[in-house]
């Protein structure tokens, strides 16, 4: 994690393959403030948590309905 983050940038206290917690952190953090829907994915566009529309998180978000 970079020692001083830009001012406005969330600093989950985490490190690296505990995504859940940087969630959490955001979550806690913004908990006033958030959009009705929040979509957390990893950056790349292969994914391994949703087998049901493949492994490309692209192709998962098209079958969203909100």
């Amino acid at each position: 994690m970079d020692p001083e983050p830009e001012e406005g940038f969330l600093v989950p206290h985490t490190t690296m393959d505990h995504e859940a917690a940087a969630y959490l952190t955001y979550i806690v953090t913004n908990d006033d403030q958030l959009p009705p829907y929040t979509i957390f994915v990893h950056a790349n566009d292969d994914q391994w948590h949703n087998e049901l529309f493949g492994p490309k998180t692209t192709t998962a978000l098209r079958f969203l309905r909100y």
